[in-house]
């Protein structure tokens, strides 16, 4: 339980870290409050016009066909559609994919040019 540990927990999308020993009382408060926020938003199907990410496996989809994206782009699209219609900052995109530890380069525009590449191939409309 050092906080290497809890920074591992939190970066693979923990929102919570209860270190042993603790207090049932404690276990259960804390229970308590995860089930109160309701459900998450970044668990289950992610949609936004006609494009659908499955948050549990990865799929996407457009209009019902499968587009294949990379692990980063589909983070990147993961959190534009967890915000979508609002927009979403160059800064956000980065903290949320790469956080403390961005690229060097400008991967971003390369990673984003691939998302919108993908995407709209075979559409006539754009989505990004």
């Amino acid at each position: 339980d050092t906080l290497d540990d809890k920074i591992a927990a939190f970066k693979a999308g923990g929102d919570d870290y209860l270190m042993k020993p603790f207090a049932m009382q404690e276990l259960s408060l804390r229970i308590h409050a995860l089930a109160s926020r309701g459900p998450r938003q970044d668990i289950g199907t992610l949609t936004f016009a006609d494009i659908c990410l499955d948050a549990r496996t990865g799929k996407v989809t457009r209009d019902g066909k499968e587009i294949k994206l990379s692990r980063i782009q589909t983070k990147i699209l993961k959190l534009l559609l967890k915000y979508a219609p609002a927009s979403v900052s160059r800064t956000e995109v980065i903290e949320s994919v790469w956080g403390d530890e961005p690229p060097s380069s400008d991967a971003l525009r390369s990673h984003i040019y691939g998302l919108r590449t993908a995407l709209d191939k075979g559409f006539e409309e754009s989505r990004l």
